[in-house]
């Protein structure tokens, strides 16, 4: 699909880099790592490094890129929005290069260690616990308590570890609230 995209030198350069993401990604989805499998990924992230400035140095600095028409209809409608505060800027495509400069990049190092130290990338997720999603789960558990109806007794060590912890929540009010009438069977 990729083969004669560029001229050769270019286009075994083009190939390589292709090969080695598709690499560095089949481990960086692999859900069983083993330590042989972390080192060969560690090898694969520091190659993949090498060959995007390798193709950085040689490839793109061989051909000149030009935003699309979509990005210059883009960047005309932003210059519109700011032409009460601004001068009038360039109409024309702009020339683009390849970033290495950002975030992206820079995590994709981090891969290997950061599965070391907490597991493989499905094992967790990154997603940040709002509030309202907190209340959400609580109500959850408040409707489930009372369609249950089940009042379980605490045992003598958790009655015992919530006088140690909070003395103003002694097991007489904590058993005074779980009796209290919201449960219509009993």
């Amino acid at each position: 699909m990729f083969d004669g995209l560029l001229p050769d030198e270019h286009n075994k350069i083009l190939l390589d880099l292709l090969f080695t993401l598709a690499t560095w990604h089949a481990y960086a989805k692999l859900r069983l790592h083993t330590d042989t499998t972390l080192a060969f990924f560690d090898t694969v992230t520091s190659i993949l490094g090498e060959q995007l400035w390798y193709f950085l140095k040689t490839t793109c600095e061989a051909f000149q890129t030009k935003e699309t028409p979509s990005e210059v209809a883009s960047r005309a409608r932003r210059n519109a929005q700011k032409a009460n505060s601004s001068g009038s800027g360039t109409t024309g495509a702009q020339q683009r290069g390849l970033n290495l400069s950002t975030y992206k990049l820079h995590a994709l190092g981090h891969y290997p260690d950061t599965i070391r130290r907490f597991g493989t990338t499905e094992s967790y997720s990154t997603q940040t616990v709002r509030p309202y999603s907190i209340i959400q789960v609580s109500k959850y558990y408040i409707y489930i308590y009372r369609a249950s109806c089940s009042i379980i007794e605490p045992s003598a060590a958790s009655r015992e570890l919530t006088s140690e912890i909070l003395p103003s929540r002694s097991p007489s009010r904590t058993l005074a609230r779980k009796s209290s009438p919201k449960c219509s069977n009993e």
